[in-house]
């Protein structure tokens, strides 16, 4: 398995991305991530094994604590980090 985490700030689209990614669809309005949200999707076959990718939505905080973030993203792979373009 291989765990993958979207983070940045508030309203930077992280949730749109992955929903676009799991259920190809998009919503325009705007819903804020409360806790973690994990989605899982069957990527790739490899070997005659499947392969899926754990996807972590992060809420858009500052920044978590240094011990949370250290324990939460130890065992990860990729990392998005999203920002946004409002001026």
């Amino acid at each position: 398995m291989i765990t993958v985490h979207f983070i940045g700030p508030k309203d930077s689209g992280k949730s749109a991305l992955i929903k676009r990614y799991i259920e190809n669809i998009y919503r325009a309005e705007k819903t804020p991530t409360h806790g973690i949200e994990m989605d899982f999707r069957c990527f790739v076959q490899h070997n005659a094994a499947d392969i899926k990718i754990e996807i972590i939505d992060t809420p858009g905080e500052p920044e978590p604590a240094p011990i949370q973030a250290s324990t939460f993203y130890r065992d990860s792979h990729v990392f998005f980090l999203l920002t946004s373009a409002k001026l």
